[in-house]
Formats: C-alpha cells, structure tokens, sequence
C-alpha cells in the first residue's frame, strides 16, 4: 500500500466532514464518498491514528489558555507531520474548538 505525501492531510479533511459539516463529524462514509471503498479502508487509519495523536496533546482547558492550546496542538502537529497542508491544520484547528466547547 502506497501513500502519497497529502493523503494524510485528505484523509483528515474528509474523514472529519471538514468543509461540508457544521461540526466534526468523524465517519468512514465521508471517506468512501470521496476515495471509494477499498482506498476509504486503507486511509482510515491514517485519520483515526491523526485524531488520536492530536488528542494527545496535553491542553489546560482555562479561558486564558485557549489560544494558547491551539497553537500547541498546531506546532505539535506540524512537527510530528511536516506534510500536513495548511488546510488539514485547519480541519485539526476546526475538530478541536468543536471537542473544546
């Protein structure tokens, strides 16, 4: 199974109905409508294994620190996945003010 550099990056956007959802929705039906079925199987764990990571990183939840904390869940993104596109930060950005409310 071969990967490209943005399939991280698409995987996550569609996987987490980022830029046709309200809200984060996370769901293999947004894969399969995007990528087919057997790409859809293949790419979900790279978006299920990129919302575990950025649920991992460790936040403060205080009003003060809610700038704060998302510009630590985007720098420790950026670093552990360089060839996540800025929309991709975006859509991680989007998932995290929605889990945070």
């Amino acid at each position: 199974m071969t990967f490209a550099s943005n399939d991280l990056s698409e995987a996550f956007i569609s996987y987490t109905g980022y830029r046709r959802l309200s809200a984060p929705v996370f769901n293999i039906k947004h894969l399969i409508e995007d990528f087919g079925t057997q790409r859809a199987q293949q790419l979900l764990p790279l978006a299920e294994g990129l919302l575990r990571e950025v649920s991992s990183v460790p936040i403060e939840f205080t009003v003060d620190s809610i700038e704060a904390d998302r510009a630590r869940v985007q720098c420790e993104m950026k670093s552990l996945h360089p060839e996540l596109t800025e929309e991709a930060l975006k859509a991680i950005d989007w998932c995290c003010c929605f889990s945070w409310r």
